[in-house]
């Protein structure tokens, strides 16, 4: 009987050992939300040091964890050609290691925890198996196997089995190039390219007042007009259908020659396909547009729809600190300035203003500092104000 019984702890032994030493699997994930399962799966397909991750639902990029290189690779195939954002694992953040163990899927797990963008990420993995991974890239890559992962105490993901066996290529689908390899923010950009069409409305145009107007006649489409003095550009452009699910995004990049007041502006779309449009107020003047009379008793033309009319769309406003571009251009130029400052010069007199009060080099750096922080405080107090909403 107790050969029997240590015949059996041997064999039991024997195979815990080896899984531990098994280097591929397919790891199994689900979803829970406030307690409850939730649709849909996950796998992580492991091949020695290569993982790639399943898609758990509609993603237009593929990411894979390479163990020899202890990196990330991001991969976007889309309509711009291959790219590809690599990221090594020391880059992430590292998440602190709490006491105790605890068991997801009849594993014994180590447990940590990471503050991500304001998140709060429970992690439960082991680093005793062979096989290593995460179904998250950005959450732990370097640590082990995650087993568990719990956001803000209500979202999980959890492994729900592991099939020790063989991976093959065709299933892992690692690439044979990487394309392209880009930084964080190009790559994001063009993940965010890939999700949606862009229409190209209007390029390197000026808005300014005073120059000379010459505007074409008939409204053609995708000819630019100019109104309000130079102030107003038009385009008319011919839209897509857009579904009810779809959504509509408008970008707008802004540049300044200087001006301090380059700073505001508004982005309106305007209906054609009623008998009138605003475009007759933008030709003859508002008082030729339907108007509403206000509480105060003033008339304001253009802003309301009527049978024959509709009332153009605002889609975005805008407000900037003032003479953007120009401003980074000062930045550029005071940067460069301290570049080339030799440093056996810092103690060098200068005089300043008329009495040629006595300074030095490095005081009048120092005090050009003292301003350009003054006035950034300034500009932080002020978006804070227009966030909130606060007026005096």
């Amino acid at each position: 009987m107790m050969k029997g019984i240590l015949i059996g702890c041997a064999m039991v032994i024997a195979t815990a050992s080896a899984t531990a030493q098994q280097s591929e699997a397919v790891v199994t994930y689900g979803f829970r939300n406030n307690g409850k399962d939730s649709r849909g799966e996950q796998t992580l397909l492991i091949q020695g040091k290569r993982v790639a991750v399943g898609s758990s639902g509609r993603q237009t990029e593929q990411q894979f964890l390479s163990y020899a290189d202890k990196a990330t690779f991001q991969l976007l195939d889309g309509k711009n050609g291959a790219f590809t954002l690599k990221k090594p694992f020391s880059e992430y953040i590292k998440p602190e290691l709490l006491p105790g163990i605890d068991t997801v899927a009849g594993i014994p797990c180590k447990k940590a925890k990471a503050i991500i963008r304001s998140n709060t990420i429970e992690i439960w993995y082991t680093d005793a198996l062979a096989i290593k991974g995460t179904p998250q890239i950005s959450i732990a890559p370097g640590l082990g196997l995650i087993l568990k992962i719990v956001r803000n105490g209500n979202s999980e993901t959890y492994a729900k089995k592991i099939e020790y066996r063989k991976v093959s290529n065709e299933e892992l689908k690692w690439p044979a190039s990487w394309g392209k390899l880009v930084s964080e923010p190009a790559y994001q950009r063009q993940v965010i390219d890939s999700r949606y069409a862009t229409i190209s409305i209007f390029d390197q145009e000026q808005i300014s007042w005073g120059n000379k107007i010459d505007n074409p006649s008939g409204y053609p489409l995708n000819a630019t007009y100019h109104f309000a003095g130079g102030t107003v550009i038009l385009k008319k452009v011919n839209l897509p259908a857009v579904k009810s699910s779809q959504r509509l995004f408008a970008e707008l990049v802004q540049y300044s020659n200087g001006d301090a007041y380059d700073r505001t502006g508004s982005v309106f779309v305007v209906p054609v396909d009623k008998a009138r449009s605003f475009l007759e107020g933008l030709e003859k003047g508002a008082n030729v547009l339907p108007a509403f009379t206000g509480r105060n008793g003033k008339a304001y033309q253009g802003y309301v729809s009527t049978d024959d009319y509709d009332a153009p769309v605002e889609v975005m406003r805008l407000f900037t600190p003032f003479g953007v571009r120009h401003f980074n251009k000062q930045v550029h130029a005071s940067l460069m300035q301290l570049i080339v400052t030799p440093e056996d010069s810092l103690t060098a007199f200068r005089g300043v203003g008329r009495k040629q009060l006595p300074s030095t080099v490095m005081g009048l750096l120092f005090h050009a500092a003292e301003h350009t922080m003054r006035h950034t405080g300034q500009l932080l107090v002020t978006v804070k104000v227009l966030k909130s909403g606060t007026t005096r």
